[in-house]
């Protein structure tokens, strides 16, 4: 069987498609868990693949402590600590007390069916264009949120969530792998990665078999998904932490110095989208400067505001300006009535 028609390792084995239903905004390494940091990306992915996994669809469900320090490899501490951010700080998920954990909840807008370009406001530009705006849901293989994200480092998993949301096509009711031609440069951009940092981390990865791929160094290369291998990961071991030595405590060395240059006053950054962003609205690419990121929706022309037609003030008299007669006439008029006419 062809690799761009080789269904996942669960579909072939057992006869079970385990899949979940994901959002994109929730799947892409540039959406809701952008700005995350690895404990936070990794318990909100968790929560999100139980939640998706209920029967009527994504609803609430209870998770102990213990369950999700498994899903996510991080100690109960470091995950009651991502919880309460993505809780209070960026509103995205809703808990309730359960027993030996939380009743968990994500935060959603409702989706609508929608035409697959419309005109939207982008949130980089601020302009009104023409935007591609993301399918409702992509299809994910249950083993991602079971083995990968206990299993990976934080860049590591921010590329295969970008491969993954690429290649993971539904059809006949069968999760298929799609094969995808891209550089190496490219995922790093859809993964918010350096270009070394990307480098290491695929790496790493065909090194580990999650993904493969063919063709040469600097070239482009031909990505596959090999979730066969994903059953065999086992969670990454603790790293080794404590406390620097009184000696070098807030000593930097000259060559991890950071510097930072200058910004010109007149360059306006453009800030990252909040979570809360991307929960409230749709996402798409703007076909005019090529953001990918929350969109509004506009209805019609009609509903986008167009700036007023600069008209003449009229002024006091203007009004018997047009009737009065010009000097001209009212000389030629005392020249007729001279004449007698």
């Amino acid at each position: 069987m062809s690799a761009a028609v080789a269904p996942c390792f669960e579909s072939v084995a057992t006869g079970i498609h385990r899949f979940v239903r994901a959002i994109p905004r929730f799947i892409d390494p540039r959406g809701v868990t952008r700005d995350f940091t690895h404990a936070k990306r990794a318990c909100f992915l968790a929560i999100l693949a139980q939640v998706s996994w209920l029967p009527k669809g994504i609803g609430s469900v209870g998770i102990t402590w213990t369950k999700l320090k498994a899903l996510t490899g991080f100690d109960k501490r470091a995950c009651q600590a991502a919880v309460a951010e993505m809780e209070t700080d960026d509103e995205i998920i809703t808990s309730s007390r359960f027993p030996g954990g939380r009743q968990f909840a994500i935060k959603q807008k409702p989706v609508g069916d929608i035409k697959s370009v419309v005109q939207s406001r982008c949130s980089n530009c601020h302009e009104v264009a023409p935007c591609a705006v993301d399918r409702a849901f992509v299809p994910m293989a249950h083993l991602f949120f079971e083995k990968l994200v206990p299993a990976l480092e934080s860049g590591e998993l921010r590329i295969v969530m970008a491969m993954s949301r690429e290649m993971f096509k539904w059809n006949d009711n069968q999760l298929f792998i799609e094969p995808k031609e891209e550089y190496v440069s490219e995922w790093a951009k859809r993964a918010d990665l350096n270009e070394s940092e990307a480098e290491k981390d695929l790496a790493n990865l065909q090194k580990l078999g999650v993904i493969a791929s063919e063709g040469g160094r600097g070239k482009v290369k031909t990505w596959r998904l090999c979730p066969e291998n994903w059953k065999s990961l086992e969670p990454r071991g603790k790293r080794a932490g404590g406390n620097p030595t009184p000696h070098t405590r807030g000593i930097r060395k000259k060559d991890e110095t950071k510097i930072t240059p200058p910004v010109p006053h007149d360059v306006v950054t453009p800030k990252n989208p909040t979570p809360s962003q991307f929960i409230n609205h749709h996402t798409g690419t703007c076909f005019k400067c090529g953001y990918w990121g929350p969109v509004v929706l506009v209805e019609s022309d009609e509903s986008v505001p167009k700036k007023p037609v600069a008209t003449a003030r009229a002024g006091p008299g203007v009004e018997n300006q047009a009737s009065k007669p010009s000097r001209t006439d009212q000389m030629w008029g005392v020249v007729k009535r001279w004449a007698g006419q």
